[in-house]
């Protein structure tokens, strides 16, 4: 049987997943936030609605944040 190659991204995200116990889903929500900070750069945004809208507390966002960036958001 002929298995499709994975993508970059799916590799990445086994690879972070296995690496730091983290669900996937943690993964997905975490680059959707990422995404949304660098396109609303110059406003001034607030660290609990990314949290929130990660469904997340924001003290665990800024965990999962770094342990998949290498860096606080």
């Amino acid at each position: 049987m002929n298995t499709p190659k994975k993508t970059f991204y799916e590799q990445e995200v086994e690879r972070i997943s296995r690496e730091h116990g983290l669900p996937q889903h943690y993964y997905a929500y975490v680059r959707q936030s990422k995404a949304f900070m660098e396109r609303h750069y110059g406003d001034k945004i607030e660290l609990d609605k990314i949290a929130s809208a990660a469904f997340m507390s924001r003290f665990h966002y800024i965990r999962v944040f770094q342990q998949v960036y290498g860096l606080t958001p």
